[in-house]
């Protein structure tokens, strides 16, 4: 009767660990693609700084230019403003996302009942 405890025991414990393991699996995988998100947005941060600085070079040659070759145009043109400045979050690129872990050992919950038939006939 001992020995029939102590296997129900270890099932249950076994069970838990299961169920455990796969809520780890779960929110790691959660985890994982809040990361790849997270590099999505920072690309899109970073083509967005390029294509900001890229406008500002644009923007300053143009007026240079305006500038140097229609002097004798002396009405007063308007010209384009820059663009408002990307969003100042830090520049620290974020740290790497880690590997998911292996899935859960489906394994456990049939190896377990196994062990349960068993114990029943003592």
């Amino acid at each position: 009767m001992r020995i029939y405890y102590y296997f129900y025991f270890y099932y249950f414990y076994n069970y838990y660990y299961y169920y455990y393991y796969y809520y780890y699996y779960y929110y790691y995988l959660l985890y994982y693609y809040y990361y790849y998100f997270y590099y999505y947005y920072y690309y899109y941060y970073y083509y967005y700084y390029y294509y900001y600085y890229y406008y500002y070079y644009y923007y300053y040659y143009y007026h240079y230019h305006n500038h140097h070759h229609h002097h004798h145009h002396h009405h007063h043109h308007h010209h384009h403003h820059p663009p408002p400045p990307p969003p100042t979050t830090t520049t620290q690129t974020p740290p790497p996302p880690p590997p998911p872990p292996p899935p859960p050992p489906a394994a456990a919950a049939t190896t377990t009942t196994t062990t349960i038939t068993t114990t029943t006939t003592t």
